[in-house]
């Protein structure tokens, strides 16, 4: 049986099913299993297209972490491939996704992070170029994120690459705060097995991004749903009274009801670099 961590008693309570998935997998570990197998065909045809037109890319989050950090890699759910290039090469990746016969289901727009493509039968691929639409993403800094990828050492994964740990962990801290920490704990299980992997990247993954962007405050609140990550936060400074701030009304979101949308939009307004910019910026995607 896998060992997991402790989780946050209101997340477990709210995510009982996907816990129990875990803890107990039964049945579900076949259909993992084959889910994930067809995925890292998916992949390698996709990582083998890349490659043909010389396309760098990285696998981030979901399969990659499956493979690379999980105690077991057939148990960690996912919903799609998220797969990162760099900005100058993102339209080249969009017609290699054309010709596999993947298609988007509307017309993306320029404030969106990624494009979501299908195809039947294929997991969705989430094709990104930026980390987050709250702030900009200067492109120098994604090429260092792709340059980092790594193959992960499995005679079974074919051309799968995923970011070195540290850009990795990053990314994924990032990635909470992009969604306002209203996600299911799984992404803090995602941090406590990076960290137990490899002990020594934290450091490095705190000063992967600009010190201003809010991935401290991802590890903090990693913290407050997996109580095992504690320690961690030792290695870490003191929280801004701005952090402290919300770190208190998350927890009490946590136990009275969960992360509501509305409280998603507001965590990420108050802990971006410049909130006032992040306000109009969500104001003109509604327009």
């Amino acid at each position: 049986m896998m060992e997991i961590p402790g989780v946050r008693p209101s997340q477990a309570r709210r995510h009982a099913e996907e816990l129990a998935g875990l803890s107990a997998p039964g049945m579900g570990a076949s259909a993992g299993r084959l889910r994930l197998l067809r995925a890292l065909d998916q992949v390698d045809e996709l990582g083998a297209a890349f490659a043909a037109e010389g396309i760098g890319w990285v696998l981030v989050k979901g399969v990659g972490l499956s493979l690379s950090v999980w105690p077991d890699p057939f148990l960690r759910s996912f919903s799609d491939l998220d797969v990162f290039v760099v900005p100058t090469r993102f339209a080249s990746a969009v017609l290699v996704l054309a010709r596999l016969g993947y298609h988007t289901a509307e017309i993306p727009d320029g404030s969106q992070v990624h494009w979501t493509f299908y195809r039947d039968d294929s997991s969705p691929v989430e094709l990104h170029h930026v980390f987050s639409r709250e702030f900009g993403s200067p492109p120098s800094l994604v090429e260092r994120f792709v340059a980092t990828g790594k193959s992960v050492p499995s005679d079974e994964t074919g051309i799968l690459r995923v970011p070195d740990p540290a850009a990795h962990l990053a990314y994924v801290l990032l990635h909470a705060y992009n969604h306002g920490f209203q996600l299911s704990p799984g992404w803090a299980l995602d941090v406590f097995f990076m960290l137990e992997r490899h002990p020594d990247i934290l450091a490095t993954a705190l000063a992967f991004f600009p010190r201003e962007w809010p991935v401290c405050l991802g590890l903090r609140v990693a913290a407050l749903v997996v109580p095992a990550l504690a320690d961690a936060l030792g290695a870490v400074p003191a929280p801004t009274l701005r952090e402290r701030a919300l770190l208190v009304a998350l927890e009490i979101r946590f136990d009275r009801g969960g992360i509501l949308p509305v409280d998603s939009a507001w965590v990420r307004i108050a802990a971006a670099p410049s909130p006032l910019e992040t306000l109009l910026s969500m104001v003109a995607r509604k327009k």
